[in-house]
């Protein structure tokens, strides 16, 4: 947890999220936001074959967002 100007920055794994929710309404604070960044614990190597597919899906994920 960070507190800056105002503002208080929890980060938690995306399982506990409800439970951090319930948390903060349970001391009378309000989530006026919510931002999930996932973070990725495998990495693959990619190859010509495998690079184009890659983007069109990355591509997709952004204009889903």
């Amino acid at each position: 947890m960070k507190y800056d100007h105002g503002v208080i920055n929890i980060l938690t794994a995306w399982k506990k999220l409800t439970n951090v929710l319930y948390k903060l309404k349970k001391i009378n604070l309000k989530a006026n936001s919510i931002e999930i960044f996932m973070i990725p614990h495998k990495t693959i190597k990619l190859n010509t074959k495998t690079t184009p597919k890659m983007v069109s899906l990355i591509t997709m994920i952004r204009r889903m967002s």
